[in-house]
């Protein structure tokens, strides 16, 4: 397999996965509702105040989960490279602030994937996860696709074994 060419994209657009954070959060407080109100028995105050704090709770990971800064990717043709950008830059690639990654496909649902950064010298605790959506990117999409598939070009070391094997 052929190593992809080089590849620079910018991630900016996060609304599928913005949309589908709120229906989650939205069904699971249907569902506690409707299942406080389908009881026999009212809830006492401190099933109330559970609940409102379970409620809570599960708005504020939604808004933890629904805040993404845009990130700048980059594929040289053997290593990624990510940088998130500030709010108040222009978008661009700045190389100074660019670490080395790697990157996974978690899910590929063929117009929006869900993508695992695991930048270089962080603690494996430390996963960045990515959602990418198809929008935005235009014909830059298939090559997205192609780098994140692509097979890395083989070690030197790996050559040099293969052509002593050969002969």
């Amino acid at each position: 397999m052929r190593a992809s060419p080089p590849y620079l994209c910018r991630v900016v657009r996060f609304g599928v996965w913005r949309g589908a954070v709120a229906f989650v959060v939205l069904v699971d407080v249907g569902v506690m509702l409707g299942w406080a109100m389908s009881r026999d028995e009212p809830l006492s105050l401190s099933g109330i105040a559970v609940l409102g704090l379970v409620a809570i709770a599960l708005v504020g990971m939604a808004v933890t989960l629904v805040w993404s800064r845009p990130v700048v990717l980059r594929w040289d043709g053997g290593q990624w490279w990510w940088t998130a950008e500030s709010r108040r830059s222009a978008p661009s690639f700045d190389p100074a602030a660019a670490r080395p990654c790697v990157i996974d496909v978690a899910l590929d649902l063929g117009s929006w994937l869900m993508l695992r950064v695991r930048p270089a010298g962080m603690s494996p605790d430390r996963t960045l996860w990515l959602p990418v959506q198809r929008r935005g990117f235009g014909a830059s999409w298939h090559g997205l696709r192609c780098a994140l598939y692509a097979a890395p070009p083989p070690d030197n070391a790996d050559v040099a074994e293969a052509g002593e094997a050969a002969q």
